[in-house]
């Protein structure tokens, strides 16, 4: 009898990291693998990604739909208890082996506390991380004491996974599955890819993601503020901004960049869902990537591109030498953006060294996933650290 592994998608953040893995799961023919889709793949507000995902022709074993809208605080957990609900249905109907987690999101705390209470084995992705100035923070260490097997990305969170009493049996470092998209990238021409967006080839090209601070919408509604009034100093510049992830306070986030956008007379435009192609293809043919993105962290050290990361919200993460910190204060923006600028912090990114790996972590995920004894797995110990030796 094959495992069924059963993988949980909230959106177009996690789907195309998740991509790679189930295309190395559907090629084991021990095992059969799906999505379970969250509700923002079908939101015309955030890109519809439903869309691609069908152009993708990967299984879909189940989808989740709310008609709940908004983003304050219970706004979020009606979707949960929503997500919760309609997710306890689909685990009845598929009996999974396992279900994976990607990330740290609210989604994804509703989908395993239904795992949990059905008994069915958790598999988390990038546990042990920390993310300071959010309550993805929170959230992440809740489904890593939930789950049963963690794939981490680096040293560093495989080492605070087995301090937070995981089984270091179970805890697995294969690095990120972002890199696997960066190794098995589609090039397109810069003259394409610009024209596709109605950008100037010509100029300087800024990639710009800004996500709230959910533990703190003042200081995240202050530092947004002033990075764009910080671009303003920068002409002849593409300014090219994705939308925030469905967090609390981020409509506020879109209303803000959107007035921006139409009150100034610079080159800028804000897409909805740039697919992962294009957003990579984009971060190679960008001078900086600024904003407070964990793409920026992850992915941008591996394309050789300089990243300006503003404010709290990753502190905690482990950086590489291309990323410049900046307070989120105007002077320090602009600061940055201008040491990002530099020839000789130019080269010193064009080195890419990345601490989140070298790429195939699908594949080491997928044949990880497949030898596992799944047997008694939920019957968990806390793993003790003799701190005393």
């Amino acid at each position: 009898m094959k495992k069924k592994v059963l993988i949980f998608s909230g959106g177009r953040q996690d789907y195309y990291l998740l991509k790679p893995l189930v295309s190395e799961l559907l090629k084991i023919n021990t095992l059969e693998a799906g999505f379970l889709l969250g509700e923002t793949h079908f939101s015309k507000l955030y890109g519809k990604t439903i869309n691609q995902i069908k152009k993708d022709k990967i299984p879909v074993w189940g989808k989740i739909y709310s008609k709940i809208d908004g983003d304050s605080p219970l706004n979020i957990i009606n979707k949960m208890a929503n997500t919760s609900i309609k997710v306890s249905k689909i685990l009845l109907k598929i009996k999974p082996t396992v279900i994976v987690l990607l990330g740290d999101r609210y989604e994804l705390l509703a989908t395993a506390q239904a795992a949990m209470l059905h008994n069915i084995p958790i598999a988390h992705l990038h546990g042990g991380e920390s993310t300071e100035g959010v309550i993805d923070e929170a959230i992440r260490h809740s489904i890593s004491k939930m789950s049963h097997i963690h794939f981490v990305s680096t040293k560093k969170y495989y080492t605070r996974l087995v301090q937070m009493g995981e089984n270091p049996r179970y805890v697995f470092n294969h690095g990120a599955l972002g890199i696997d998209n960066i190794k098995n990238l589609e090039v397109l021409s810069k003259k394409k890819l610009f024209n596709s967006l109605d950008l100037n080839i010509n100029y300087k090209t800024f990639l710009i993601t800004y996500h709230p601070l959910t533990l703190d919408q003042e200081t995240s509604n202050l530092q947004l503020n002033n990075l764009l009034k910080v671009l303003l100093n920068f002409k002849k510049t593409n300014l090219v901004f994705t939308y925030p992830n469905s967090d609390t306070y981020g409509l506020a986030i879109i209303k803000t960049i959107k007035k921006f956008i139409k009150n100034q007379n610079i080159k800028s435009i804000f897409v909805e869902n740039l697919g992962s192609t294009r957003y990579l293809n984009l971060i190679k043919y960008s001078n900086l990537i600024i904003g407070n993105s964990s793409s920026g962290i992850i992915e941008a050290p591996s394309l050789g591109i300089p990243t300006i990361n503003i404010g709290k919200r990753q502190n905690g993460r482990v950086q590489a030498a291309s990323v410049i910190q900046a307070k989120g204060t105007k002077k320090s923006i602009l600061d940055s953006i201008k040491l990002g600028l530099e020839k000789e912090f130019i080269k010193k990114a064009k080195l890419k060294k990345n601490p989140y790996g070298k790429g195939k972590s699908a594949l080491k995920i997928a044949y990880t996933l497949n030898k596992i004894d799944y047997k008694n797995i939920i019957f968990k110990k806390f793993y003790d650290i003799n701190f005393y030796k």
